[in-house]
């Protein structure tokens, strides 16, 4: 395993497996910024923080196991599974992701993220289970 590797796996664990907030002042580079979360970047650990907050209020339980993670210079490439529980109640919320992450001077400094939001909000309620079918099918949700 190498260093980049280790430090997904670290991140992973103590951020969200164990909820130690902490760990992203640590980990992240001051000016790191993050896409594919919200409709505008993550700036720096503090938006990260805020980021972790609102998905931390909307499940119970989470939990981040590392599938693969494939480094290449200062880039590494990291497939996960998020497996959590709707907030007050034991329906699983489960889905994949994949994010790409350039570390400096062991630091993450830029990630681009990709997550299965449609399954999380169907999965905690805030979506209807037919979703993507209705989307793919040109329909609305509403």
């Amino acid at each position: 395993m190498g260093k980049h590797s280790e430090l997904m796996d670290e991140w992973f664990r103590r951020v969200w497996n164990e909820n130690d907030t902490a760990f992203i002042h640590e980990a992240c580079d001051i000016d790191m910024t993050t896409k594919g979360h919200r409709g505008r970047p993550l700036l720096g650990p503090d938006d990260f923080l805020d980021f972790h907050g609102i998905i931390s209020a909307l499940v119970d339980n989470i939990h981040i196991k590392v599938l693969r993670c494939i480094e290449e210079g200062d880039w590494a490439s990291v497939l996960y599974e998020f497996s959590s529980t709707k907030k007050g109640c034991d329906t699983p919320v489960v889905f994949t992701g994949s994010s790409m992450l350039r570390i400096q001077n062991g630091k993450i400094a830029e990630v681009y993220e990709h997550v299965d939001f449609i399954e999380f909000f169907k999965r905690t309620g805030a979506l209807p289970d037919n979703t993507l079918e209705h989307c793919l099918g040109g329909k609305s949700i509403s």
